[in-house]
């Protein structure tokens, strides 16, 4: 059976993505086999009217990725080894950090050897985001994000919408708005921070007031800051929400949630300008845990979400073909800034 290939002029994918598609899915459909010949360049340009070069641009992708192969005088021919009867995820993360290395590892310790993955990394950059999914062809068994924007985030999830939920597995943090039936393994800012600070009350009980360093500008949601306010205000702590900490001015008896790594090395240095003592007159908790958290003023106490646990579920997923959905667990690793 030949290849029909069709062009969705309203689609965002671009016209070669769209071409690279429909060849996909015919030799993964069975509707052609492996060594069945392919229309030639000039024949695709011709019926979907579009121009050569990217017809040319399509078949050089699928070349490349060992899809088809050419032999010179003939024409294009479906590789014997295609690997499109192998699973392949897109992997994409937000930034490589100390939290995304726990999950990117666990990850790829749990994942089959025989999957394919495309580890790709737009480093808070909702341009490269919405980049990476128009240009990515549909032969991806799985597409794992994480989404953390400071921007764009409507145009991010309507691209999102547009992939299969049956292969998108949403991670870290949950996106308001894409529809259907996905999977998503998420931290619940609000809620683990809200029951991580219970675990702590007798400890915060000497302090009066809670401190949470949140910029103006931050990737953390702003119902991260409900979980803490709930807490502060069954407890009987004043909550202030610190947006600048090299300008606050810290006073004794009040506790500093910092919610990066950046954050915590600032606030530990605001403290220490202002000649207070930590753990004596003042304390505090870090969100999440770094090299930092052990060599700084003695140990710095944190609350660590199971990244571990988060990188294996979603190996899982892609391994069992399941939708989970979940919120990830936490401890508290608890050292003297308190």
């Amino acid at each position: 059976m030949s290849v029909v290939i069709e062009i969705d002029e309203h689609s965002p994918k671009p016209i070669y993505v769209q071409i690279q598609d429909c060849i996909i899915h015919a030799v993964r459909d069975e509707l052609i086999g492996s060594n069945a010949q392919l229309p030639s360049i000039n024949e695709v340009a011709e019926m979907t009217n579009v121009a050569r070069k990217t017809v040319e641009k399509s078949y050089n992708e699928l070349k490349r990725k060992n899809i088809i192969v050419s032999v010179p005088g003939k024409g294009f021919f479906v590789s014997e080894d295609n690997n499109l009867d192998r699973k392949k995820v897109m992997l994409m993360f937000d930034i490589m950090n100390s939290q995304n290395n726990l999950i990117h590892r666990a990850f790829m310790q749990a994942i089959n050897d025989h999957t394919l993955i495309d580890f790709l990394v737009y480093h808070k950059d909702p341009d490269t985001f919405i980049d990476y999914l128009i240009h990515a062809p549909d032969e991806y068994s799985h597409y794992i994000i994480m989404g953390h924007f400071s921007e764009q985030e409507q145009n991010a999830i309507r691209l999102i919408n547009r992939l299969p939920k049956h292969k998108l597995v949403v991670i870290d943090r949950d996106l308001a708005g894409i529809q259907g039936a996905y999977s998503s393994i998420i931290q619940n800012f609000e809620d683990i921070l809200y029951h991580a600070l219970k675990d702590l009350g007798e400890t915060l009980s000497k302090y009066n007031q809670i401190n949470v360093v949140f910029p103006e500008f931050t990737y953390y949601p702003k119902a991260t800051l409900d979980g803490i306010s709930k807490f502060a205000e069954e407890f009987g702590l004043t909550f202030n929400v610190v947006e600048n900490i090299k300008t606050h001015v810290p006073k004794s008896g009040s506790v500093f949630l910092a919610l990066t790594e950046n954050e915590l090395a600032a606030t530990v240095l605001n403290i220490q300008q202002h000649d207070f003592v930590i753990a004596q007159d003042i304390g505090i908790i870090s969100y999440t845990d770094h090299p930092l958290n052990e060599i700084l003023i003695g140990g710095i106490t944190a609350i660590l979400p199971d990244f571990e646990d988060m990188g294996q579920l979603a190996a899982e997923v892609v391994i069992n073909g399941k939708k989970i959905n979940t919120n990830i667990a936490y401890r508290i690793i608890e050292r003297k800034s308190l």
